[in-house]
């Protein structure tokens, strides 16, 4: 069988295989779990993987590369190659260009399985219901595609939750800072690290030996990003919400018991969370909820709960109030943090149930399998059906499902 891979990695700076068998390289969730997944691909199965890329990677035992300038050229390089199926990760931003290429995969009988690690805008849904081509639509997540579950295409949508490529062992007997948290994720809103930066100095007020590392920049996502007067992330983020809220000077941040890391490789990562009592990610509630998250689930699997948003993709990869406290509000996420700072034998154990709850639901061996699965029978008209009952509104998902299946009697 012949598999390609479409990504668009063009603004990694360099990219070799040994960095993604090491785990000595960092890169972004939607990347890093790309690149990872067809790693194991590569070791799992005896497939040709065509790996066609807007950057240059090498090639890798039975993993072929080839350089595309954009989806279009990608598009055409695998129908050249007569893949027997093409993988691709959409792009967050809405290009209505997309649409006319997959109806020219489409029109070339190229079979697609839609890997979406964002929203979905509609024009999209519309045209993945249409196309015959269209084979199935994976999300990370069912409470994401439980979004979409009042449109047609639903019908072609399962979930492939991202796996846990993570060295968690090496590092447990690093001690632990009783009073130590990680925050991990890009500094934008998106992620949510205005709404911590905000409540930490009354946290810092009340626990004056409370201490954030933050792990992140906005170069996780933009490595060309203009920098701030800090050297910190982006210009506009620091002047918007680091200076306002932590201070004008590094000095004045380091006063309220923050250090800003940057980007970290895993291993570095591992070394952060062992010294850390807990994490903190995506704290947003009402804007940019995960769709899955990454960090999450690799500071769980160190025995260390998390605090996040109670909204999208944290709702599935934790359990809220047994591996994580999810929040709402500014009030909400001071409350939890203090909470850990004030009841350690929570954390401890809170610390446990994470670790046993994510190794089991999030085992790269068991997903890399689901993914060889759902390749290798993508004629077949069985699919993992998305759970109703995994959602992040019961309400709204059930109105949801009201709307599809009156849709469907309507024809």
């Amino acid at each position: 069988m012949k598999v390609g891979f479409y990504l668009e990695s063009k603004k990694l700076k360099k990219f070799n295989w040994e960095d993604i068998a090491n785990d000595t390289v960092a890169l972004s969730g939607t990347t890093g779990q790309a690149f990872r997944l067809i790693y194991n691909l590569e070791k799992k199965t005896n497939w040709e993987i065509n790996l066609i890329d807007s950057a240059p990677i090498p090639d890798f035992g039975k993993i072929r590369t080839f350089v595309a300038e954009d989806f279009s050229t990608g598009v055409d390089q695998a129908i050249e190659n007569c893949c027997d199926v093409l993988v691709f990760t959409l792009s967050p931003i809405y290009r209505e260009e997309d649409l006319e290429v997959m109806k020219k995969a489409n029109a070339a009988n190229l079979k697609l399985i839609v890997w979406s690690k964002n929203q979905i805008h509609v024009p999209y849904l519309k045209l993945f219901h249409e196309l015959d081509s269209v084979m199935r639509i994976a999300g990370p997540s069912a409470v994401m595609m439980n979004w979409y579950r009042h449109k047609k295409a639903f019908k072609k949508m399962t979930y492939m939750h991202n796996a846990l490529y993570f060295n968690y062992q090496d590092v447990e007997s690093i001690p632990v800072r009783n009073k130590q948290f990680v925050y991990i994720g890009a500094l934008t809103e998106d992620k949510g690290f205005h709404r911590l930066a905000k409540v930490w100095p009354s946290i810092v007020a009340k626990v004056p030996e409370a201490s954030l590392i933050v792990i992140g920049s906005s170069k996780l996502y933009d490595a060309n990003d203009e920098m701030g007067p800090l050297g910190i992330t982006s210009k506009r983020f620091e002047e918007k919400f680091i200076i306002p809220y932590l201070g004008e000077t590094k000095s004045e941040i380091s006063q309220k018991n923050v250090t800003f890391l940057g980007l970290q490789s895993s291993n570095q990562l591992a070394k952060h969370i062992a010294t850390s009592v807990a994490g903190i990610v995506n704290p947003n509630w009402d804007i940019s909820p995960e769709t899955f998250c990454v960090s999450a689930i690799e500071i769980q699997s160190m025995a260390k709960p998390i605090i996040g948003g109670k909204v999208g993709g944290l709702v599935e990869v934790s359990q809220n109030g047994k591996t994580s406290r999810l929040v709402d509000s500014h009030a909400q996420l001071e409350k939890a943090i203090l909470h850990f700072l004030h009841n350690p034998e929570v954390v401890a154990r809170m610390g446990v149930a994470a670790k046993k709850y994510v190794l089991n639901k999030f085992d790269k061996s068991k997903i890399t399998d689901e993914w060889i699965e759902l390749i290798a029978n993508i004629d077949d008209s069985k699919i993992k059906k998305v759970p109703i009952t995994m959602n992040d509104s019961f309400v709204k998902t059930a109105v949801k499902e009201v709307i599809r299946n009156f849709n469907d009697v309507l024809g």
